[in-house]
């Protein structure tokens, strides 16, 4: 019979893992012999292989083992249900995948910890593929998994975010530290979280924990891609908060390497909730502090709510997902996705309403661009002066400008008034087109003239409002009549030949 305490309790949640769960209870078992005193909590989180039957045997052979059913919640809600039973002095965490290094890893653990009288104890890491030697070296940012000397350690010191399950945790010091609710990525905010909590470490040089590598992968759901991005922000906050420039480093390369794989797109294009992952995109992105980025020597730009706009518009339709946002009220703050939601989170939503709109227009505008393109390019002269003569659409008759000026004689002749301007988009036309002089706000005549792309002549001259003119420009053989009219009434003078 089981006393009230013992000196370890090891964690052991498990999710369909039969292949492996064999291989860890047997490890896990040999540490709790040589502990002496110890209990393994199974808790499985909603099983439906064969590994509960697998649990249930170990438990009936061994009394130290104890199983609990739960509702598939995710391994985090399991890890914290193991906390609230577990009886422990010290508490170990192990997947159902991985396996300790030796059979006396846990005792040296807790024999050490107690010894130095350290809330958190723990080593290096190895990972194994099932073939070849542990992997025992790595290269940054991963460089924190390895302690190349023993001894007490600050956490302000070593700032680094993964592998939890390599130490022991006094079972008082997790008091008010939990898992959070997350799919993916809950265990580096319960990592720094507790590191901050206790302030320093004891690290052993050893490797304490084994993970393995290569036997499964990950289906990136829209929950967990969400999930993935909101432990992220987490970490970030942390390190924020507590002005660690490191870990917001290496947390921010984490982000940045998922990201480069594609797992967020994946997780928005995949699931029925797009929308909602990408509201927990745009609330890091617009959290991320723009002086810790740059001393990290990364561009500010890369992390912009504009940049975000841009990376999804060719996969999704980014209005549509910000007006789902708005349709189900998620910043009012009655949903986990919108938790601690304040008033610059309305302000990025504006932001990137804005720069969705602007991208629509030049999208629409570029389809515009080459439609234009292929029409001058395949229509006769004739042809083509007569669709310009009826097209009423100034924006439209515009955007044929710089491709008719490459094939054609163009004289283009502007007299505008005083405080008069033109809109953006002709203007664009204009200037792309090689006019570069013209101007917005034009106070005399602007008269110019391109043949097959090259500028032949441009100029300004006088200008009377109602009043025609006559121009003769003898150096270039040029003779140009001009009437001045406002430009709110549609006035265009353009020259084919």
């Amino acid at each position: 019979m089981m006393g009230d305490s013992c000196k370890v309790s090891i964690i052991l949640p498990m999710f369909n893992m039969e292949a492996t769960l064999s291989e860890t209870l047997d490890s896990a078992i040999r540490n709790a012999e040589a502990l002496g005193d110890a209990e393994i909590l199974v808790i499985d989180d909603g099983s439906t292989d064969g590994s509960l039957g697998i649990a249930f045997a170990y438990a009936e052979r061994h009394p130290m083992v104890r199983v609990h059913e739960r509702p598939h919640l995710g391994s985090g809600a399991a890890r914290n249900f193991g906390l609230s039973v577990a009886r422990g002095e010290y508490i170990a965490f192990l997947d159902a995948d991985d396996f300790y290094p030796e059979d006396t890893t846990l005792l040296r653990l807790y024999e050490t910890a107690r010894e130095k009288d350290a809330a958190i104890c723990g080593g290096s890491l190895a990972t194994c593929t099932g073939e070849g030697p542990w992997q025992t070296e790595y290269g940054f940012p991963y460089d924190g998994n390895v302690f190349r000397e023993e001894g007490y350690m600050e956490y302000a010191d070593y700032q680094y975010d993964f592998a939890y399950y390599r130490f022991l945790y006094r079972r008082d010091l997790l008091q008010g530290v939990h898992f959070p609710d997350l799919l993916r990525f809950q265990d580096v905010p319960f990592f720094v979280e507790a590191m901050i909590k206790a302030g320093r470490f004891y690290a052993l040089k050893e490797p304490t924990y084994v993970y393995r590598l290569g036997h499964k992968s990950v289906e990136w759901t829209w929950q967990k891609a969400r999930d993935l991005l909101r432990g992220l922000r987490m970490v970030l906050s942390l390190a924020k908060r507590m002005e660690y420039q490191h870990l917001y480093h290496i947390a921010y390369l984490q982000y940045r390497d998922y990201e480069q794989q594609g797992v967020f797109l994946r997780g928005m294009r995949d699931g029925e909730h797009p929308h909602r992952v990408f509201l927990s995109w745009l609330r890091l992105i617009h959290g991320m502090d723009r002086d810790m980025l740059a001393s990290c020597g990364f561009a500010w730009e890369e992390t912009s709510i504009r940049w975000l706009v841009r990376k999804v518009f060719p996969y999704m339709d980014v209005e549509e997902l910000l007006g789902r946002i708005r349709e189900e009220g998620l910043l009012a703050g009655n949903c986990e996705e919108t938790e601690g939601m304040a008033a610059e989170d309305e302000q990025a939503l504006q932001e990137a309403e804005r720069f969705a709109a602007r991208i629509r227009r030049e999208e629409s505008l570029r389809r515009q661009d080459t439609v234009c393109h292929l029409m001058v390019q395949w229509m006769g002269a004739r042809k083509l002066a007569r669709m310009l003569r009826q097209e009423r659409d100034s924006f439209r008759w515009f955007s044929y400008l710089k491709y008719v000026a490459a094939r054609y004689l163009v004289i283009l002749v502007v007299k505008d008034t005083p405080g008069s301007s033109m809109p953006p988009i002709p203007l664009k036309s204009i200037r792309e087109t090689g006019f570069d002089l013209f101007n917005t706000e034009l106070w005399r005549t602007y008269i110019g003239v391109i043949y097959r792309g090259q500028v032949f002549f441009q100029g300004f001259h006088e200008n009377e409002e109602g009043t025609e003119y006559v121009y003769e420009f003898p150096e270039s053989g040029l003779r140009l009549f001009a009437a001045s009219q406002a430009w709110r009434r549609g006035n265009r003078a353009m020259a084919f030949s």
